[in-house]
């Protein structure tokens, strides 16, 4: 039943993080061709003399819009084709985010043209506004993540990090609860020190993982996000303790499959791909006693890369950057939003601006 019951929300989580991982689809080169088929159509124009009737005119740049869209298909099917499951329905929603530009175009083209023909002479600049704003929309949804640069050092974010869906759906859970009384966590929620004091401070009671023991005076215990074994959840049901299961599906489908939940997989994948860069060091946000945190430091390490961990700002030593040229920055999957903003203004003070791009 637990697999069932994982698998049946399996589903969800991936429309979830599909919608909230940056699309890295369309990319540079297929911008960079856009935008010069669009000065080449100017230039035919010119050269060509394309003048003389308004329809003419429409129907050569919408030769040139076709071009355009033809060369952003390919670009969409090429993911499609030989991406995974998840990447297919990244690039989806992307198709999704753009599809509105297109009809906003045709339907601008149109009202031009039967209403106010002396206005399609400005139709290619229309159309430009229109195709940039459709390619700032893919990336609407990309979330954080980015280059920052100075004179003396850059940081580059891993495309992937931060805070996972079950850690989000496992603080959901407990900011429902009436903190205190009859309940208590039965362990760290997240393995994120500011996390656990601030539900300290709200009143909660958090067990010792190392110390813990099923036979709690409390009448209702909270399961972590990182769950438990089934030994240790069973003995707590046959003690007559109700149970407010917060486990990750993923943690759970894991645990019964032996498998990498796929939020650490694509954290690790941007670690790869970050280390591959040719960065100096890494940084890695995440609690002391945070598994993933911890592998992702592993991983650097393991590609030759140099990995400092820090659970605050308040950890960061300049000197141990000092003299880097390049960084890179990833962050654990239980670390709050507000402690990476953090971790950046920090960086922001060893020498690097504002956030610019992101790394492939």
């Amino acid at each position: 039943m637990e697999l069932e019951r994982a698998q049946q929300q399996l589903a969800e989580i991936h429309r979830h993080i599909a919608r909230t991982e940056i699309y890295r689809g369309y990319r540079a080169p297929f911008v960079a061709a856009s935008g010069g088929i669009a000065f080449l159509g100017a230039w035919l124009q010119s050269a060509a003399h394309v003048q003389g009737p308004f329809r003419m005119c429409v129907l050569y740049w919408s030769a040139v819009a076709v071009v355009n869209v033809t060369l952003i298909a390919l670009s969409l099917s090429m993911d499609l084709l030989r991406g995974s499951t998840f990447d297919r329905r990244k690039t989806w929603n992307a198709i999704g985010q753009f599809f509105p530009c297109l009809g906003a175009g045709f339907l601008l083209t149109w009202t031009v043209y039967s209403r106010s023909p002396e206005l399609i002479p400005y139709l290619p600049g229309l159309w430009s506004i229109l195709f940039s704003l459709g390619v700032f929309a893919l990336s609407a949804s990309a979330g954080r993540g980015g280059f920052a640069q100075s004179g003396k050092m850059k940081v580059i974010q891993a495309s992937a990090m931060g805070m996972c869906f079950g850690v989000r759906k496992a603080l959901q859970r407990v900011r429902a609860l009436d903190p205190g009384g009859d309940t208590v966590l039965y362990g760290e929620l997240v393995h994120s020190p500011e996390v656990n004091q601030r539900l300290i401070v709200q009143g909660w009671n958090i067990l010792d993982e190392a110390n813990r023991s099923p036979q709690v005076r409390e009448s209702r215990a909270v399961i972590a996000a990182h769950g438990v074994s089934d030994r240790e959840l069973r003995t707590l049901i046959d003690s007559g303790k109700r149970i407010v299961d917060t486990t990750c599906p993923l943690v759970r489908l894991a645990q019964l499959t032996d498998m990498i939940c796929l939020p650490t997989k694509a954290r690790e994948n941007a670690v790869v791909a970050l280390c591959r860069t040719g960065i100096d060091a890494l940084v890695v946000v995440g609690g002391r006693n945070s598994n993933n945190s911890a592998q992702l430091a592993a991983l650097a390490e393991s590609l030759g890369t140099r990995a400092f961990c820090f659970e605050s700002a308040a950890d960061l030593q300049p000197e141990e950057l000092s003299g880097m040229e390049t960084v890179g920055l990833t962050v654990g999957t239980s670390a709050l939003d507000e402690t990476v903003d953090a971790v950046e203004g920090a960086l922001k003070v060893l020498g690097t601006d504002r956030i610019m791009g992101r790394a492939s």
